[in-house]
């Protein structure tokens, strides 16, 4: 009887591993977001995923177990944290993730800088280098409160979601060296003239040219060279990046 047990366990046993090593052959043989996460959820012992989204490469883990429902962790870059507010759907997961307190970036303002800001641009053009705008001459002035965001992740479509839960304060400002260097210039044309009078004449309106572009720069400077603030409202500010698995 004793021995017919242990063969029985055995066999168990070998069935068991059996089922579980052909689970790990066949994911690696479909290896996609939405395999892998069905296999976890499918897992009769425990299983994980790891998957990398965005362009800051976030890495979650979905890991299931033997006596509790799937979870979703992510990597802080020291240690893996538990996410508690998490929907598990048929192929995408929606959480409240991690936030940032940098505001907006700004290429995705989506706003007209050269309309909503009264920064005149006096040398912009085919003469120059390139065109420029107001946008070239804004910076981050620092960064704002903490923001959390909503999260939702399509297994299907391999894709990443973002909003922003609260309003958001981006705190900006005008770059006064390079706005005063670059926009300083006053074209002169003393040159043109051989006449001596003429020549002195064109000099001193260059001069005069010069103190009031100078002027008109501080005044600038002194608007906006401290802090301007964009306000986004919540649940308005959208990303979306890729979601693959590392």
């Amino acid at each position: 009887m004793n021995i017919r047990y242990c063969r029985k366990t055995t066999a168990s046993l070998l069935v068991a591993l059996f089922l579980i090593n052909s689970e790990v052959v066949l994911a690696n043989e479909d290896k996609s977001l939405s395999s892998e996460f069905q296999r976890v959820l499918d897992s009769f012992m425990g299983s994980e995923m790891v998957l990398s989204c965005g362009e800051s490469n976030m890495l979650f883990k979905i890991a299931s177990g033997l006596f509790g429902g799937p979870e979703l962790l992510w990597n802080s870059g020291t240690k893996w944290r538990e996410l508690k507010r998490v929907t598990f759907e048929d192929t995408s997961i929606v959480f409240n993730g991690p936030g940032t307190k940098g505001g907006v970036p700004l290429e995705d303002i989506d706003l007209d800088l050269d309309a909503e800001l009264d920064i005149p641009i006096f040398n912009s053009g085919p003469s120059l280098v390139k065109e420029h705008s107001v946008r070239d001459y804004i910076v981050k002035a620092k960064d704002g409160k903490y923001v959390p965001y909503q999260y939702t992740i399509d297994l299907v479509q391999g894709s990443m979601k973002t909003t922003n839960l609260r309003p958001i304060t981006t705190h900006l400002k005008l770059d006064a060296d390079k706005y005063s260097k670059e926009q300083s210039h006053v074209e002169g044309w003393y040159f043109h003239y051989v006449d001596p009078k003429k020549v002195d004449q064109e000099k001193k309106r260059e001069e005069k040219a010069k103190e009031a572009r100078m002027a008109e720069i501080a005044a600038v400077i002194e608007k906006y060279g401290k802090e301007i603030t964009i306000e986004t409202p919540a649940h308005s500010y959208h990303t979306t990046g890729t979601c693959s698995l590392p």
